[in-house]
């Protein structure tokens, strides 16, 4: 019941459901130089998401929701990633 559940397609959409984006503080965005897009890498894997400006981010750090189509390939969810 709970695999049926999760994948539900309402919940999917729901507001809280996580998007392939890069959170990041508006601060540290500045800092980079980074506009809409940011290029994230680990190891051999490179991938192009946008930008979130979030407030709620500590300076000098990104998250990245791991577990999406989008991110699966980056590796391990707490291993260090290159930004630019």
């Amino acid at each position: 019941c709970d695999a049926v559940v999760r994948n539900s397609k309402e919940l999917q959409q729901s507001a809280s459901a996580d998007i392939a984006c890069v959170h990041i503080n508006p601060n540290t965005a500045e800092a980079l130089g980074l506009n809409d897009v940011a290029t994230i890498s680990q190891g051999d894997i490179e991938i192009v998401l946008p930008i979130k400006r979030d407030e709620r981010i500590a300076c000098s750090v990104v998250w990245v929701a791991n577990a999406l189509s989008e991110t699966v390939d980056l590796g391990h969810s707490f291993a260090g990633i290159v930004i630019k």
